[in-house]
């Protein structure tokens, strides 16, 4: 649960059924100086982001929950916190969030100023009819308002009514202004009454029988999003073993399999034409140690076959779609952005994501021989499609020697060629640490570092050289490395984690006790955003604290040792109920 002490701004929350004042109320708290949680989602000033994880959450239109009541709470808790902001008091609106009020209130805190906006449940029924956003427009309407009833039955909040806020916009503002113990400027208020007395009914204004249902469609009903193909392609040599769960994982959602052919010359095209059935259809590509090249042929591929969107599709990975209710409703999601150009998908384990959907015809491009990146759109154009996960089986010893052995050859070429790119230079460093070769692994995380490219990644390459050199027990090298890494990124956990380690191990007990304790500070921080492209999930949470038991105890401070591993035991548990790694 938020410790409201810990955040300098207030926060607040606007309720209610669908057209029942829940947009210009929220405008008029934006426009009077609340941060509602831009970039929204127009014309609603819902969060953009917040408003995803809603739907997801709720599978609107239907209102069923699709996740667990411990991954709402964890995910409403990191939403407000992640919130850097001047505000005094900082907000939500969703009509969905009238769901959520008994997780709003126990992560939020007992301060949380809840507004509920009122209308008559039989005229927010009939608006929501006109409007013909979705069929059952009685059974959606009562559901949030009985809601919203059970819980403010119960607890205190504002009552923003429907008719006061249309027909006296001005007393009712400053009469907002007054509870909410806000002090904007005139021109504040001034724009917050033109919103209040006419700028909304830009959008509020119900459709006429003759209307194009325009606004409507800005909620994405699954029955009105627009129809998209989906083909997924499948680069593929000879994966005779384990195609066809690939395959299965995926062929209920997508409308048709395309199995490129890479060099294939075992029974990898009959697994996969069993596993597709009628979605089958068979490509080739000349294999040429590029998986760029690969890839964007595929992406050409799809859309030769008339796909709007291209799924990729490993042969070793599974995808599961456990919180989106049918193929519909993932065609109404993908299509829910326009700006979208890439929908991402997170690993199970919650590690990293991946590019998963890419829209079509093609924006972007993927670049590089090995580990490939996709470019071509910028963080708005990349988003993370919910309800989706995907993991990778395990590869034998030999297939990812081979897999290594590939791709030393592949980056050995790229470094040649490329010499200033600090990336291949890491990717290299990588391979041959997957090799067991320490020492060139080493050299080349090395060069990454001295060309002072990315941040994130030359502080990484330091976290990973230092990792090579404990293999070598060479701890002092590799405590200077995690320190050369504190300069190029000094948020990053795992590098005072792993000094305070090597210090640990070479008997320097309190120096590892001053390092850890750093760690532990910026592992709270870094839990809060979860935005890190590398990272070692374990130092966010228990690992400076394993150190700092064992530290404490050579020390003989047997009463910080007991509360170190008191703290490493609650942290390690923190950390597999809220990311499962």
């Amino acid at each position: 649960m938020v410790d409201p002490d810990e955040s300098q701004s207030r926060r607040c929350v606007v309720v209610g059924c669908y057209r029942s004042g829940t947009s210009l109320v929220a405008g008029v708290l934006h426009y009077l100086g609340v941060d509602m949680g831009a970039p929204y989602k127009d014309p609603f000033f819902e969060s953009d982001d917040l408003a995803r994880r809603l739907r997801h959450w709720w599978t609107e239109p239907r209102l069923v929950a699709s996740v667990a009541r411990s991954s709402r709470r964890t995910q409403l808790s990191h939403w407000i916190e992640t919130r850097s902001s001047k505000a005094a008091l900082v907000g939500a609106k969703h009509p969905l969030l009238s769901l959520c009020l008994e997780d709003i209130y126990h992560e939020w805190g007992a301060d949380t100023i809840f507004i509920w906006c009122r209308r008559e449940l039989s005229e927010s029924i009939a608006s929501l009819e006109r409007m013909q956003w979705w069929k059952d427009a009685a059974r959606i309407q009562q559901t949030l308002h009985s809601a919203n009833e059970r819980f403010f039955s119960d607890h205190d909040c504002i009552e923003a009514d429907f008719r006061s806020m249309i027909n006296a916009p001005a007393s009712q503002i400053q009469w907002l202004i007054g509870l909410l113990g806000l002090s904007p400027t005139g021109e504040q208020v001034e724009q917050a009454i033109d919103w209040a007395s006419g700028g909304h009914k830009t959008f509020f204004d119900e459709p006429s029988s003759e209307s194009d249902g325009s606004i409507a469609n800005d909620r994405s009903p699954t029955w009105m999003a627009t129809p998209s193909k989906i083909v997924a392609t499948m680069l593929s040599g000879n994966s005779e073993k384990f195609v066809a769960d690939a395959v299965k994982s995926a062929s209920d959602w997508v409308d048709e399999i395309c199995l490129i052919d890479t060099g294939i010359s075992d029974a990898t095209v009959e697994r996969v034409k069993q596993a597709a059935g009628e979605k089958f259809s068979l490509s080739q590509f000349a294999w040429c140690n590029d998986f760029a090249a690969a890839r964007n042929a595929a992406l050409e591929i799809a859309a030769a076959h008339g796909a709007q969107w291209a799924m990729t599709l490993d042969t070793d990975e599974r995808v599961e779609f456990d919180g989106i209710a049918s193929k519909s409703e993932l065609v109404a999601t993908l299509n829910s952005e326009e700006r979208v150009q890439a929908w991402m998908v997170a690993s199970r384990d919650g590690r990293y994501q991946k590019e998963r959907f890419i829209r079509l015809p093609a924006t972007v491009r993927w670049q590089g021989a090995t580990h490939e990146a996709l470019v071509g759109c910028n963080e708005p154009e990349r988003q993370t499609l919910l309800g989706c996960q995907f993991w990778e089986t395990s590869k034998s010893k030999q297939g990812f020697r081979e897999k290594l052995s590939r791709d030393l050859e592949i980056l050995s070429q790229q470094t040649t060629a490329d010499p200033l790119n600090a990336r291949w230079w890491y990717y290299l460093g990588q391979t041959h640490e997957g090799l067991g070769q320490d020492a060139a692994a080493i050299e080349a995380y090395d060069r990454c570092i001295r060309l002072d490219g990315w941040p994130d990644e030359s502080a990484w390459a330091c976290y990973t050289a230092a990792r090579c050199l404990t293999q070598l027990k060479e701890y002092r090298d590799a405590e200077e490395y995690c320190v050369l890494g504190m300069t190029r990124k000094p948020t990053v956990p795992e590098l005072p984690w792993l000094a305070g380690w090597c210090c640990h191990q070479r008997g320097s007990y309190r120096d590892a006790i001053l390092w850890c304790r750093l760690a532990a500070e910026l592992g709270k921080k870094k839990e809060r955003s979860h935005a890190a492209a590398f990272r070692h999930v374990p130092a966010w949470y228990e690992a400076p604290y394993d150190v700092l038991r064992f530290a404490y105890r050579e020390l003989g401070d047997q009463a910080n040792a007991e509360a170190a591993e008191k703290a490493y035991f609650e942290r390690k548990r923190s950390r597999e109920r809220m990311t499962n790694i």
